[in-house]
């Protein structure tokens, strides 16, 4: 699966402009939002009710059902944080409980691949009640600034620069490489060979002889998601994984559990003419809930 050409994808409500191919559209599980008490006597109210129906993102990629933010968009407390496929926020009814505080109600969304249309796809999860209280800010246009730093809306470019590196290359493969993931000696004592696939004659590829299972995540499990993430790896002299990178995502978080369970895989290394090199390959993760997994 090539990531090739960006473009931009309308639809509905949803534009989206992705380095890659892929876009995001609403969920035919979409549940339609509740009824909202929208007062012309208040406008800051109105212009946070516009949110709904909109493909938003925590960007802070929290996993609480319960986030309060002050007047800048800067949450409270330390809560825990997940892989953003699993911190999509359908926002539903936006409440006034007190003059100086908004509450917005919703349900937590999930993200699944589609690869036949290339398409990252919203699944509402049931029971999911995410509460997000904002302290209100004084302007209509305070408030606008203020959830632009709470909600990304599509996966925009500051969302994915806020993912992990393995999310980043996929979203724009030509990125350099952060120092870190590209000075390991064991990386660099060779090039890189098997660069797209094309592996030269005389050199074997890399034989993984440890593969820690990755976990299930407990929404792809009560979703009963199945299927295969495709990642791709370099594989140094001493048989160590760097630069892995997302090729083929699977979503609900599933994605990164793959790479974190790669992270640890062990191989025993390309050779070419008797010695040790680096390369590149691409790894298959299975989900199969016929599986039994940790």
């Amino acid at each position: 699966m090539g990531l090739t050409l960006p473009f931009i994808c309308r639809i509905a409500a949803l534009t989206l402009l992705l380095p890659g191919f892929a876009v995001l559209r609403a969920s035919a599980q979409t549940v339609p939002p509740l009824a909202s008490a929208s007062t012309a006597s208040d406008p800051r109210l109105a212009a946070a009710e516009l949110l709904i129906g909109r493909a938003l993102f925590l960007r802070g990629f929290y996993g609480a059902s319960e986030l309060s933010y002050d007047a800048s968009g800067h949450v409270q407390g330390a809560p825990p944080r997940m892989d953003w496929t699993l911190t999509g926020f359908d926002l539903q009814a936006v409440t006034q409980p007190k003059a100086d505080v908004l509450l917005l109600n919703g349900i937590r969304v999930a993200i699944r691949y589609n690869p036949d249309a290339h398409t990252f796809d919203r699944h509402p999860l049931k029971g999911e009640a995410v509460h997000i209280q904002i302290a209100e800010a004084e302007t209509v246009q305070a408030l606008k600034t203020t959830l632009a730093a709470i909600f990304s809306t599509g996966i925009d470019p500051a969302l994915q620069r806020s993912t992990p590196e393995f999310w980043r290359h996929y979203f724009e493969p030509s990125l350099a490489w952060s120092k870190d993931a590209a000075s390991p000696d064991s990386l660099l004592d060779t090039p890189v060979l098997g660069v797209g696939g094309k592996l030269p004659p005389n050199v074997s590829a890399p034989v993984p002889d440890s593969q820690p299972r990755p976990d299930y995540t407990s929404a792809a499990r009560q979703d009963r998601v199945q299927g295969t993430v495709v990642l791709r790896v370099v594989v140094g002299v001493d048989g160590s994984p760097h630069r892995i990178t997302i090729v083929r995502p699977l979503g609900y978080g599933l994605d990164a559990k793959a790479a974190e369970a790669l992270s640890h895989w062990h191989f025993r290394p390309g050779m070419q003419d008797g010695k040790s090199v680096a390369v590149e390959m691409t790894v298959n993760q299975e989900f199969s809930l016929a599986t039994p997994m940790k």
